[in-house]
């Protein structure tokens, strides 16, 4: 009776989340391991792809020589950020519907082998032509976020879904350390590591090239053992391989009984029973898979989507504004002028706070768990928005420090600050990871994933240009508080503040 009323139950978020998370008398079901670790091995390759360009992508583009204005750098770095996003807001429902209808294998295949050339190519860039047209290659091929939350949900149950879904954010923090230090440390090797390379002319023309290769190589591994380990979970196709098997031992079973007649020592009735009653059980079997499979073979092509999953969606679209926001700011402010609202980071400095981050980010992948169990999945969603919105309001007074106390206090600041950011990244993340995938319907489990992807991705492709802009205009002349270089950071505490208030209404 209650596992029913638990199956009832499964897709009503605001209920469902906290009660599952807070019945201890319900034993968790162990997660699939091998299957969970070649999917996150996979996936991992992804948050290394996607955070090694921030430590010198304002390098890149000041090298780049797109402006010799440095308060209009930021507009530039906009736009190669947003680039990747425009393009995957463009295509991740495509993807998601099509691993709907192939599977999600051969879709999360494509993704990682578009990635790897992408990435390949952006390591020859030589103009911001160039970067912005692979950059654009790289979001336009790569569906998988969306389509590793529909492989994660598909895996898990209602009772270690929490647990599954914070190994996510795992392997974002460690991705979140690679990548920082590929990025930061390899980028223009010949100057930053000239011991080891010299005076390579190839890499002088193309600094970018080496961590772009470190990262192209580290994605057609995760192809090969994506191709050979990885199995597919979409239902429909799970449901006929185990069709084929039952049909296959059953035609076996029966070809044994029958060739039971042909024995001298057997009687002819018990004969007549066995193939009567292999042919009963044949047909049952046969029945019985059919009607089980008719609902997944046959998924409903209406988009009925709840309140309670629209809601959430619109406020993961909201959280993926604001985190991308931040992503791109802080990459822009760190190595701006002090006089100008900065701190002057260096790729090095940059790349050391998101990689120790990173650290702190597996940590708290380590508890999200028993917070979940604790408070619930919306409660934790819901008080992360209002944490993240007040550290919005603190990072701008850096500079202040700068000014005040020099560098080396203001580095440290800024560390302690960034890994709050960071940890209240995960749970905030982790909750709507869950919170997206219980609003959906199992047949419909990835293109609600993959339209949550595409509403992120929309905002992921407006959210740095914007930021860009508005930073280089607020830096460009002497505007008064708040209008200086504080207005970049308080808006994105303004959009928190929202998304504070639509995950009250989930």
């Amino acid at each position: 009776m209650e596992s029913n009323k638990l199956n009832n139950n499964n897709k009503v978020i605001g209920v469902n989340t906290e009660v599952i998370l807070n019945d201890a008398d319900i034993k968790d079901t162990p997660l699939p391991q091998p299957q969970f670790t070649i999917l996150l091995m996979v996936r991992f390759a992804e948050p290394v792809a996607f955070t090694f360009l921030f430590p010198f992508i304002y390098k890149m583009v000041k090298d780049l020589h797109v402006t010799e204005n440095e308060n209009q750098i930021a507009y530039y770095v906009g736009w190669i950020a947003s680039s990747f996003a425009i393009a995957q807001f463009c295509t991740t429902l495509l993807w998601g519907m099509l691993s709907d209808r192939w599977g999600r294998k051969p879709c999360i295949l494509i993704g990682l082998l578009g990635t790897g050339t992408s990435m390949l190519l952006f390591g020859f860039s030589n103009s911001f032509t160039w970067a912005l047209v692979t950059r654009t290659m790289g979001g336009a091929l790569n569906g998988n976020i969306a389509i590793a939350k529909s492989m994660a949900a598909e895996l898990t149950d209602s009772t270690n879904r929490a647990k599954g879904f914070a190994i996510f954010p795992l392997i974002f923090g460690i991705g979140s350390i690679f990548g920082p230090i590929i990025g930061g440390f390899l980028y223009d090797p010949t100057d930053n590591l000239e011991i080891i390379f010299g005076d390579n002319q190839f890499l002088k023309n193309y600094p970018a090239f080496l961590p772009c290769f470190v990262i192209s190589s580290l994605c057609y591994i995760c192809f090969v053992f994506g191709w050979f380990y990885l199995e597919e979970t979409l239902p429909s196709k799970v449901g006929k391989l185990a069709k084929y098997k039952v049909k296959d031992e059953n035609n076996e079973t029966e070809r044994l009984l029958n060739s039971n007649t042909t024995n001298p020592d057997s009687t002819t009735q018990p004969q007549t029973s066995s193939s009567s009653s292999s042919s009963t059980i044949v047909e049952s079997n046969q029945v019985t898979d059919q009607e089980s499979l008719k609902p997944v073979l046959q998924p409903s092509t209406k988009w009925n989507f709840s309140y309670t999953t629209k809601i959430t969606i619109l406020t993961y679209t909201i959280l993926s504004l604001m985190t991308v926001m931040f992503d791109e700011l802080f990459a822009t402010w760190g190595p701006t002028p002090s006089e100008l609202g900065g701190v002057r980071f260096s790729t090095y400095d940059l790349a050391l706070i998101q990689s120790i981050a990173g650290v702190i980010i597996i940590c708290t992948t380590q508890v999200y768990a028993k917070f979940a169990k604790k408070h619930g999945v919306l409660k934790l969603f819901q008080w992360a928005f209002i944490f993240f919105c007040i550290l919005m309001f603190i990072f701008p007074m850096a500079s202040l420090i700068y000014q005040s106390w020099g560098p080396k206090v203001t580095w440290w600041s800024v560390l302690f600050i960034y890994i709050f950011r960071s940890a209240t990244g995960i749970f905030l993340f982790t909750s709507a990871n869950i919170l997206v995938s219980e609003s959906a319907e199992s047949h419909l489990l990835a293109t609600v994933n993959a339209l949550a992807q595409t509403f992120g991705s929309l905002a992921r492709a407006v959210g740095p240009a914007a930021i860009g802009a508005i930073f280089s205009w607020s830096i460009s002349a002497q505007h008064i508080f708040p209008f200086d270089y504080h207005l970049a950071w308080y808006l994105i505490g303004f959009i928190c503040f929202i998304g504070a208030i639509t995950s009250r209404l989930i």
